[in-house]
């Protein structure tokens, strides 16, 4: 399961639901989404559907930068329907400083660069 802080933008939650596809078919397992607040499922239901679903055993993939207060809900919300494991933050994870680095970069190189 996926689980990110949530957004009432419908394209940013489809966003996060195709990374929650993507990260079931990486793993080779079901996969759903979670979201921390605005509208969605909660970790726990998440979790729960899943069970329901035939899985015995659910973990929690972090869609989050940093631990905080949403992190924390969806650790508490995933835990406590039975999740068996919790993953960290992505944090300053190199994959991810690249990609900041290179949008960066292409924002630097684009059109608004060159005309100022």
């Amino acid at each position: 399961m996926l689980a990110a802080a949530g957004t009432r933008d419908a394209v940013a939650r489809q966003t996060v639901a195709d990374a929650a596809v993507a990260l079931g078919e990486r793993l080779g397992l079901p996969s759903a989404v979670s979201y921390a607040s605005g509208p969605g499922p909660r970790a726990d239901e998440a979790v729960s559907g899943l069970r329901k679903a035939g899985a015995r055993r659910v973990g929690m993939a972090a869609y989050f930068l940093a631990p905080g207060l949403l992190y924390d809900a969806s650790v508490d919300a995933a835990l406590s329907a039975g999740a068996v494991a919790i993953a960290e933050p992505l944090g300053d994870a190199p994959q991810l400083v690249r990609l900041i680095g290179a949008r960066v970069d292409a924002v630097l190189a684009g059109p608004l660069a060159t005309a100022a």
